[in-house]
């Protein structure tokens, strides 16, 4: 059977609840995240990381004016 007991859980992976994962773990703390978003893979879903940087800055001093 499955050990499914944790000193600690995280809701949520946001910036905040990353780190705290961080920082439990590197305490020593067994640790679970849970996510309600979507499984994103790397590189594969992250739609701007393609693209020139400079086109989004382009665009928003564009709307600006």
């Amino acid at each position: 059977m499955a050990d499914n007991t944790y000193d600690a859980i995280v809701i949520g992976s946001g910036i905040s609840g990353g780190w705290a994962a961080k920082e439990l773990t590197e305490k020593g703390l067994k640790t679970i995240m849970l996510e309600r978003g979507r499984d994103i893979k790397h590189v594969q879903d992250y739609v701007n990381a393609n693209k020139n940087p400079g086109i989004s800055r382009i665009a928003v001093a564009v709307r600006r004016r």
